[in-house]
């Protein structure tokens, strides 16, 4: 989880308009996703999210 192979996803491209934490993103965008950044996220993994917990799985 904290070490992805590659910082971003491929990239996605969006089918219809939609809108994701306010932002509107329309059809046929290009997206790409930071898993880096997500894998290290307090608000998924608390605030212990840079700390190797084997409990969490």
């Amino acid at each position: 989880r904290r070490h992805p192979p590659a910082p971003l996803m491929a990239p996605h491209e969006s089918h219809q308009d939609c809108e994701v934490n306010g932002f509107t993103i329309p059809a046929k965008t290009r997206v790409l996703i930071n898993i880096w950044s997500i894998a290290r996220d307090p608000r998924w993994w608390g605030e212990s999210a840079g700390i190797f917990n084997p409990e969490r799985y």
